[in-house]
């Protein structure tokens, strides 16, 4: 993955600045109510994950961990893994203020095979995850070789065709050109999704997938796809005009026409 240094290196950047952001008040995470107790798991994952007790665990780009952490409060043995030092350095502060058990290891996805040797009943990944990963099939090998025969892969993300509208009106093609896209920091608009009024004021390099290219390259892992779902919310404001519930999810106002915000999917290896 040398031919990717550069983009790497900038997203790691990104995601060090945003932690920093991440920790402080803002519309997704809130780490005091995280503290008092409160899950970060929606509703949808917990239905596709199932029973976690007991259940080992890989999260893919955990961030700095409060899902990763909400599933060891369900009973779980986690180990959640991220690129970002800070991330990683935050996560495992409050795990150890908390007296959970997670384990959190700072190494690059594709570099999972080096840092982490053993199987798990279960890889998960959600939200904001795919747009990050030069080489999506190579993604999906690497966490099905991290599964035991029988183990489930658990991915939630933003659908790809909720990111080519804009107001109700397709804005972008939805099948992405090859390459990343190159976002220079502090474009307009380009403000974090949790502290809003805040660009985090780096570049990034992301890449677009559409559910094809999701769908086959979990087929081409070797898994065997158990559901496909879509959904009408998502866990951070997508456009301006969307509420907030009190189950801290996002939605469209009443009387807009609906499309599917999240896509799930759940596969079993062989």
């Amino acid at each position: 993955m040398d031919c990717y240094k550069t983009y790497f290196d900038a997203n790691r950047a990104h995601w060090n600045a945003a932690t920093l952001l991440h920790l402080g008040p803002g519309e997704v995470y809130d780490v005091e109510a995280f503290k008092r107790g409160e899950s970060t798991l929606q509703p949808v994952e917990r239905a596709v994950l199932g029973d976690v007790a007991g259940r080992t665990i890989l999260h893919a780009q955990c961030h700095f961990g409060l899902d990763s952490m909400s599933l060891a409060r369900l009973g779980a043995k986690v180990t959640g893994v991220d690129f970002s030092e800070e991330a990683i350095r935050a996560a495992r502060s409050l795990n150890a203020e908390l007296g959970l058990d997670c384990r959190f290891v700072c190494c690059n996805i594709y570099a999972l095979p080096s840092h982490v040797h053993e199987q798990f009943d279960i890889a998960f990944a959600d939200y904001g995850v795919l747009c990050w990963l030069p080489d999506l099939p190579l993604w999906c090998r690497l966490l099905a070789d991290r599964l035991r025969p029988g183990g489930t892969l658990v991915l939630l993300d933003g659908h790809p065709f909720s990111m080519c509208l804009d107001d109700g009106r397709v804005c972008r093609d939805y099948f992405p050109p090859p390459g990343p896209e190159f976002c220079p920091p502090d474009e307009e608009g380009d403000c974090d999704y949790h502290a809003t009024s805040t660009p985090v004021g780096k570049t990034t390099y992301e890449w677009a997938y559409t559910v094809a290219d999701i769908i086959n390259a979990v087929a081409a892992a070797g898994l065997t796809i158990r559901s496909f779902g879509e959904h009408p919310e998502i866990p951070y404001r997508l456009h301006p005009d969307m509420t907030k519930g009190p189950d801290r999810l996002f939605r469209f106002p009443p009387g807009r026409p609906r499309y599917p915000l999240v896509f799930s999917i759940k596969a079993v290896k062989p």
